[in-house]
């Protein structure tokens, strides 16, 4: 049995990240925005991942993705189809499983764009993920705060 959402591919189901692409890339230009602003690093640390992610090699557009999903068109972890099978030992067969199927970002400059090495060095910076069922509502949010940024900087610059 799958769990919802889990294991579906094609054009079953919806995602949001597919619904809400206008969204995805709004908060991408914002990523790169946050990355490429002339901030400290100890006051941005989206900033500062980005700086350390090239300085190790990755390009512009892996170190400011932050969006990281399924591949295209495919949906779920398949987390939950392995602990259902028993076809893993520990949590790091789960880990991977996760790893695997979620290293794809999303954004302007590519949509399902293959980036596990930025994501593991990604994931190196922080000490907890969360994958909940408010996704959308936080998505919404981000993009009203987003928004407003923009109007903001748009003041800003024509001196209002």
């Amino acid at each position: 049995m799958r769990g919802r959402g889990e294991g579906r591919s094609g054009s079953e189901g919806c995602d949001r990240r597919d619904s809400f692409s206008n969204v995805v890339e709004l908060l991408d230009d914002l990523f790169e925005r946050a990355a490429t602003a002339d901030e400290p690093t100890d006051m941005n640390f989206i900033r500062k991942h980005a700086l350390e992610l090239q300085a190790a090699g990755e390009t512009v557009e892996a170190s400011t993705a932050r969006i990281f999903s399924n591949p295209p068109g495919e949906f779920g972890s398949l987390v939950n189809e392995r602990v259902t099978d028993g076809s893993w030992e520990d949590e790091r067969d789960l880990g991977e499983t996760w790893a695997k199927r979620n290293a794809f970002s999303f954004g302007r400059s590519g949509r399902g764009v293959e980036r596990r090495s930025t994501l593991n060095k990604l994931m190196a910076t922080t000490g907890q993920v969360r994958h909940s069922a408010i996704f959308l509502l936080l998505l919404l949010l981000l993009h009203l705060l987003l928004l407003l940024l923009l109007l903001l900087l748009y003041m800003r610059d024509v001196g209002l």
